[in-house]
């Protein structure tokens, strides 16, 4: 019997009936194997002895797609040679506290642990800069130049933080009726609040016609959907309002990803979500890629277990 664990957050953090981790734990057990949660009081490592974890196995009932409920039962003692995968499910941001747990991930990869992503992948490729340097994408500047912001920026922009996730700290703003000074405080206002740097684009109008998600494993294009903002809105994220419908994706689109994630796949990255908006790829999720129940409602196949078929 293969023993898959999920590293995650706290289950009170989680959306739990569309929660793509623990999702993918249902599918593990209605496999027939045996999956287990590991949160982060309980991780560690050492460089000699034997690492055995603290983890909790998971029951899950699913209605549907949908997660019904989810129990931690007795936890048990999990020595690491035990492991057959290990997820990185933690969400973002990709602050010091995430990247402490990469380092210490790329580590045990000496010992034997199979994790998906891969650390050392998700180390080299931001979601974002991925898409912006690696593939056809739209116009963007990235930094904490003023002048260089404003010499490129002009009309209505859309602000957003390069290490954030689901919709948080996006913003869309005229630059027009604002002066000199003005744009010059909004700016350094931004950066602060951003950490230092700072995401522009020109503001796509398309956005209102929806935004695509698209899931791939080892380079398989498994399923998509179709978000569409709020009436009113221009976010195409579900967690602030979206509604969804099954979609699917150009041939050329379809290659840039595929091509995208082979680069990617050489460092280990192996399930990617990506967002496509306006026909070019704006992000390429490899964190913690979630929607993975959204996508397997609106096809009507479970992705799930699509994926541990790939494993």
């Amino acid at each position: 019997m293969a023993k898959h664990v999920f590293f995650i957050d706290a289950l009170e953090k989680l959306k739990v009936k569309k929660d793509s981790s623990l999702f993918m734990a249902h599918a593990v057990q209605a496999k027939g194997d045996e999956a287990l949660a590991l949160f982060e009081e309980d991780f560690y490592y050492l460089n000699e002895g034997m690492i055995s974890w603290k983890a909790y196995p998971l029951r899950t009932e699913v209605d549907g797609f949908d997660l019904k409920s989810v129990e931690l039962l007795a936890p048990i003692m999990l020595p690491l040679e035990h492991i057959s995968w290990f997820h990185m499910r933690l969400d973002p941001p990709f602050d010091g506290r995430y990247l402490r747990y990469l380092w210490m991930l790329e580590a045990l990869k000496e010992r034997g642990l199979q994790i998906v992503n891969d650390p050392a992948g998700i180390l080299l490729f931001n979601e974002k800069l991925t898409a912006y340097s690696m593939a056809p994408s739209h116009p963007t500047f990235v930094g904490a130049s003023f002048e260089a912001f404003e010499r490129f920026i002009q009309g209505e922009v859309v602000m957003k933080p390069l290490d954030l996730y689901q919709g948080m700290g996006v913003e869309k703003i005229s630059l027009d009726h604002l002066s000199y000074e003005e744009k010059r405080q909004f700016f350094e206002q931004k950066r602060q609040d951003m950490g230092g740097v700072v995401v522009a684009q020109p503001f796509i109008g398309d956005v209102i016609k929806g935004e695509v998600r698209s899931i791939f494993f080892d380079g398989e294009h498994l399923g998509s959907i179709l978000k569409t903002p709020k009436k009113g809105d221009f976010l195409a994220n579900l967690a602030q309002g979206a509604t969804y419908v099954a979609t699917t994706l150009g041939s050329e689109l379809q290659a840039q990803c595929e091509k995208l994630c082979g680069q990617m796949a050489k460092n280990g990255i192996r399930f990617v979500a990506f967002d496509l908006l306006a026909g070019k790829i704006s992000e390429a999720n490899v964190t913690c890629p979630g929607l993975l129940v959204e996508v397997s409602k609106a096809n009507h196949k479970n992705l799930a277990e699509e994926i541990l078929k790939k494993l």
